[in-house]
């Protein structure tokens, strides 16, 4: 797991709540200065990178520099796996997404639901094509993108 410093306190708490073997700490990992971050303790390499609720809270050029890094670090067949709200053909898919988005530009300007077809190009940038959507709860989605093989 990685993520930025400041959260890794409670994701250390969650760890020492529910001790497993496969449950590594987290590695540091900010978008803007990072490459992606890896883990000394796994011989293998990535063959899957999830996230969740991140590409609306950081700028169009992070949601870049993301695809970018999990396209280069991903095997082919890997996995990117997200999780949060899309706009569909520009539009919101509900009011509540709608007050989201206007909370969240309030916030930073530079940040904002995104739209699935911008997301889907930019994935097909690097490779990556998505193969299953699932509606969640609160208007969310989950989308799975694979990294098509090398031939």
């Amino acid at each position: 797991m990685s993520d930025v410093v400041n959260n890794h306190a409670s994701i250390n708490a969650w760890h020492a709540a529910h001790p497993a073997a496969n449950l590594y700490a987290p590695l540091a990992f900010d978008l803007a200065h990072d490459s992606v971050p890896v883990n000394e303790a796994v011989a293998t390499p990535y063959d899957a990178v999830f996230t969740a609720n991140t590409l609306h809270i950081i700028s169009w050029p992070l949601v870049e520099q993301l695809f970018n890094l999990v396209g280069g670090a991903l095997p082919a067949h890997g996995k990117l796996i997200i999780y949060g709200p899309f706009n569909e053909n520009g539009y919101y898919t509900s009011a509540s997404n709608q007050q989201f988005d206007i909370s969240l530009r309030q916030r930073d300007a530079n940040s904002g639901i995104r739209n699935l077809e911008d997301i889907i190009e930019l994935a097909e940038q690097h490779r990556l094509t998505l193969n299953e959507r699932y509606a969640m709860p609160a208007n969310n989605q989950i989308l799975v993108f694979q990294k098509l093989s090398s031939d």
